[in-house]
């Protein structure tokens, strides 16, 4: 798992070339010196735009990336994580009302 990155607006292909860019592409070789580093997304329309595929294309050199089919939380660990982030959200008393709550 990498970074977890906040948004306040909409994920647009721009935005996500852009997070793609400031926090994957320096996290990667961090944690996978070898080159071996794997990344995974789903597909998002965000993550399947043109100026993402060529940004990856561009990147392929630098870590492995995994086309997952749709629609498959059994093959993807953030759909977990994000399932025990909300049930535990969900446990909070009193709820969070806004995202500086949680």
């Amino acid at each position: 798992m990498g970074p977890l990155i906040r948004l306040d607006t909409t994920l647009t292909g721009d935005r996500y070339v852009s997070i793609l860019s400031d926090h994957l592409h320096p996290f990667m070789p961090i944690v996978h010196s070898n080159g071996l580093g794997e990344f995974q997304q789903d597909n998002a329309t965000p993550h399947t735009s043109r100026i993402v595929t060529e940004w990856l294309q561009e990147h392929s050199s630098e870590f492995r990336h995994f086309m997952w089919p749709p629609k498959s939380p059994d093959m993807n660990i953030s759909e977990y994580i994000w399932d025990a982030l909300k049930r535990a959200v969900q446990k909070r008393s009193p709820p969070p009302l806004t995202p500086t709550d949680l």
